[in-house]
């Protein structure tokens, strides 16, 4: 099961991916949410953090600012550096937009993509961290 927020990120990847991007990552074949499975080799992986408190105004909660870890991995470093690169400025070109007629103000980096380790087949895992702020 996933939340709204993965429902919608992966929704919104998926879109700019098959428009911009030539379909390199699809949702449900090498883009998942909430998982990261064995194969296939290139794949993203787009999980939901708790975040930071909501910002609240006048007693009622007004924005809510989850996290979002997104992992990305490739049997080949500079294939999956590059792949995590391109991911990081598709957010940070992203303020209002609406996704599923839900609208999100901003979905930020809040760490450059990094090699973070490599699994036991060899392969590179990249890793990334973005803030979203986006109403109730």
């Amino acid at each position: 099961m996933t939340t709204q927020l993965l429902t919608d990120v992966g929704a919104y990847l998926n879109t700019v991916y098959a428009d911009s991007y030539s379909g390199k990552f699809a949702l449900g074949t090498n883009l998942f949410l909430s998982l990261l499975p064995e194969s296939p080799d290139t794949c993203m992986g787009v999980f939901e953090n708790a975040g930071v408190a909501p910002v609240y105004t006048f007693g009622a909660t007004s924005v809510t600012r989850p996290e979002l870890q997104v992992i990305i991995r490739n049997s080949s470093y500079e294939t999956g550096r590059s792949d995590s690169q391109e991911l990081f400025e598709i957010f940070v070109d992203l303020t209002e937009t609406t996704v599923n007629n839900k609208v999100y103000h901003r979905i930020e980096p809040i760490s450059l993509p990094a090699l973070t380790n490599r699994d036991d087949n060899g392969r590179a895992l990249f890793s990334m961290n973005f803030a979203v702020m986006r109403p109730i």
